[in-house]
């Protein structure tokens, strides 16, 4: 079953696209100039204020790559983010199987004045479609993008 689930989990990612940046794609706050680095963050960061976040629900696999690279593209040098548990989807898919086809034959007749009988082979290949269950666990990320006051060109004086 393991196997099926990394299979289904595979192709959902596959359709998905991978070019996108989740992240980003639910991303509401401030933007500003990209920043060459970002942390991750267990909480709020001193001498740092909330710019943005983004919340989402997608199967799971997302990692801190995702994450930072968001947060360098709006400008955020820290961001805190993690997932919940939020259910899994379970489905019956169909996939093609090629299988070997033989059949055989006995036949006889009579025909244009001609009596017969004979035997007869033969072999060959069908396409059939083989249901398999799926199962992709979802998960409910959100995260929280922090810019410290050394980037913040509006910082105020005393933080």
């Amino acid at each position: 079953m393991s196997t099926l689930r990394t299979a289904a989990f595979a192709g959902l990612f596959l359709l998905g696209g991978c070019s996108s940046n989740r992240f980003l794609d639910h991303y509401s706050g401030e933007r500003h100039g990209e920043i060459p680095y970002a942390t991750v963050t267990g909480s709020a960061p001193p001498n740092a204020r909330v710019i943005g976040s983004s919340e989402f629900t997608a199967p799971g696999g997302i990692s801190d790559g995702e994450a930072l690279d968001a947060a360098r593209t709006v400008g955020a040098d820290y961001v805190a983010w993690g997932g919940d548990f939020d259910g899994t989807s379970r489905g019956i898919a169909h996939r093609p199987v090629t299988v070997p086809v033989y059949g055989s034959s006995f036949y006889y007749g009579r025909g244009c004045g001609r009596r017969g009988y004979g035997y007869g082979t033969s072999f060959g290949y069908a396409t059939v479609y083989e249901p398999y269950e799926y199962a992709v666990d979802y998960y409910r990320y959100r995260a929280t993008f922090y810019r410290s006051w050394s980037f913040d060109p509006y910082r105020p004086t005393s933080p």
